[in-house]
């Protein structure tokens, strides 16, 4: 995190810096300044005559005390009327009357602090002045959040974050696992196994498309005509259609979910994969494909082979590479780069805390969890999220994820109103737990009506309020 700041405190920075404060010292609206760095280096801008030193230590000349106080507030604030006010250090020595200071914050973390002063025969900073400082200020913060993001982007040219061997790892290869194919992508889901494998065809230069195969969503009755496209009227409404191999072509074909795909449709896919070769429904002539080949899956994809679920042919055609994407549990260094790189141009930073909340988290969603956290936290539009922003995000994520997960079970019989009851009887589901469950199974239904949910749950209606009110759940 150090080497960020001082990254961004760089002569970029002070060029720009330098250029701003010699604009307000030619109107006449500053008579010193100065900008610490977060280890109190100073830097003098304006008033070289009167400031002294090279440390927050040693320097003469600014009033000190007014800069402790605006680390100690974290926010900047305008003074006037110095002169007449005790305790000012050397501001009444050298005759100081107003200032301004304003800490810069990265990330939660301190950048750094502008000092801005005036002297005694001058007077008071103007409304208008007042206004032009800060927004020289906004200027200034938003140069080193551009600073930052920059640097993230350049860092980050393959387009995968993170900070953890694998991530490192990954970001070296990914242009050698561009002329491989086909590759076998393997972990849990929500990890970022779409986004390497659109990684990998950007880093290929195939000027052809990226295209999603999400075979849990292609019925098995359109399979080939979905796939491999098909003729007009080669079935009755059929229009022609070149498939998604077609809009591959000279590209990259992302087959999701791979181990979804039925059983009987697997040898077409092989043929597919190992030849090239496919056709049309309704044609009688022979295509040929020029597309990369990428499947995935968050199944164990042996142990599928063994149950008898995929052929080993094409298990071990698609196997020619294969990449296991960890769990973001076990890469923990990618959170705080992934989370900083997705708020950073929102302006909103993470305070210590919160960034420890964030980084131990178990995130049983991977990836995706995380990102759901972030646009939470976009949503509350905060500058500075603390510690208990983010446990109160994180808790009611839990609940929604408990929730979501219990009603679809009872939505596909699995669980019957009995067994939840019973599970909220002996507190192994929340209160909390339960309102959601009833409000999402009441967005399930037609009127929106308790009645309708009763009947969902096969329950008497009575009896099913009577227990919401005992409860206190409505």
């Amino acid at each position: 995190m150090e080497g960020v700041i001082d990254s961004l405190i760089c002569k970029d920075f002070y060029s720009a810096l330098r250029s701003l404060i010699k604009t307000l010292s030619e109107l006449k609206v500053i008579d010193g300044a100065v900008f610490f760095d977060k280890n109190k280096n100073l830097e003098i801008l304006a008033g070289f005559e009167r400031i002294k030193g090279r440390s927050f230590e040693d320097v003469e000349g600014i009033s000190k005390s007014s800069i402790e106080e605006a680390e100690e507030k974290k926010s900047d604030f305008f003074e006037d009327d110095i002169l007449v006010k005790k305790g000012r250090d050397s501001a009444l020595y050298y005759r100081i009357s107003s200032l301004y200071v304003s800490p810069f914050y990265f990330n939660g973390s301190l950048a750094g602090i502008l000092y801005l002063d005036r002297i005694d025969e001058r007077r008071r900073f103007s409304q208008s002045e007042r206004v032009l400082i800060r927004l020289i200020r906004d200027i200034l913060e938003k140069h080193i959040q551009d600073l930052f993001f920059d640097e993230l982007i350049s860092k980050e040219l393959d387009g995968w974050l993170g900070k953890s061997d694998f991530s490192m790892k990954i970001r070296r290869e990914i242009k050698e696992l561009s002329s491989i194919s086909p590759i076998l992508i393997l972990g849990e889901t929500g990890v970022g196994k779409n986004l390497l494998a659109e990684l990998i065809h950007k880093g290929s230069g195939r000027k052809g498309n990226f295209v999603v195969v999400s075979l849990p969503s292609l019925p098995e009755t359109l399979f080939e005509a979905e796939l491999f496209g098909c003729k007009k009227g080669a079935y009755t409404g059929a229009s022609e259609r070149k498939g998604l191999v077609g809009e591959a072509e000279n590209g990259t074909l992302f087959f999701d979910e791979i181990s979804e795909i039925p059983y009987l449709l697997q040898s077409k896919l092989l043929r597919f994969i190992e030849t090239g070769k496919y056709r049309r429904l309704g044609e009688e002539r022979e295509r040929i494909s020029d597309c990369h080949i990428i499947c995935a899956t968050n199944r164990e994809l042996w142990k599928e082979v063994d149950r008898g679920n995929f052929r080993k042919d094409l298990y071990f055609r698609i196997s020619n590479r294969i990449i296991t994407i960890p769990p973001l549990r076990e890469r923990k260094e990618d959170i705080e780069e992934i989370a900083r790189f997705y708020l950073a141009k929102n302006g909103i930073f993470f305070e210590d805390k919160a960034l420890e909340i964030l980084i131990n988290y178990d995130y049983p969603g991977n990836v995706r969890e995380l990102l759901k956290i972030l646009n939470e936290v976009r949503q509350r539009k905060k500058k500075y999220i603390k510690g208990k922003d983010l446990k109160e995000i994180i808790s009611n994520l839990k609940i929604s994820n408990e929730s979501d997960e219990l009603a679809k079970k009872i939505l596909n019989g699995e669980l019957s109103w009995g067994e939840i009851k019973e599970l909220f009887l002996k507190r192994e589901i929340s209160r909390e737990v339960m309102r959601k469950i009833i409000k999402s199974l009441l967005e399930k239904t037609l009127k929106r009506s308790y009645k309708e949910v009763a009947v969902l749950l096969r329950t008497d209606y009575g009896r099913f309020m009577a227990f919401l009110h005992r409860h206190r759940i409505l």
